[in-house]
């Protein structure tokens, strides 16, 4: 089994930081879930 990452964006302007990642989990070649949350709010 391959283990791969994934890429998170992240920007930050004026003091104010935006974060963004795909909804896609792939095992493989298998697409498994679109929907995915991999970026959450933190308060």
């Amino acid at each position: 089994m391959e283990i791969h990452g994934t890429t998170i964006l992240a920007v930050r302007k004026d003091g104010v930081t935006a974060l963004a990642g795909d909804g896609q989990v792939t095992f493989g070649q298998t697409v498994l879930k679109r929907g995915a949350v991999k970026v959450r709010r933190l308060e």
